[in-house]
């Protein structure tokens, strides 16, 4: 089996790969469980490999992490973000 070819985000310089501990880390800090984090996370770089992404930009990142969470129970926000951006993101 061939290994998996690494996501780079691709409007963070350097470009740095997509990893999963790092996204479920973000998301903990807004109320979801290590373990949801983790589920969110894990659908997340499912999604990306569905795609054959070999890049993503960090909306789309987001997008996609929003859609992961909004359709799991106990999301501790709602599934659209808000002006300021997405709860795991410090405003600018």
């Amino acid at each position: 089996m061939a290994e998996p070819k690494v996501i780079v985000i691709s409007d963070q310089r350097p470009g740095l790969p997509y990893s999963k501990g790092l996204r479920a880390s973000e998301l903990m800090v807004t109320g979801l469980s290590p373990f949801r984090a983790y589920q969110v996370a894990e659908q997340v770089e499912v999604r990306l490999r569905e795609r054959q992404a070999t890049s993503v930009t960090s909306d789309e990142l987001d997008e996609l992490t929003m859609a992961s969470a909004s359709r799991r129970p106990r999301c501790p926000w709602g599934s659209t973000p808000s002006s300021s951006g997405p709860p795991w993101r410090a405003p600018a």
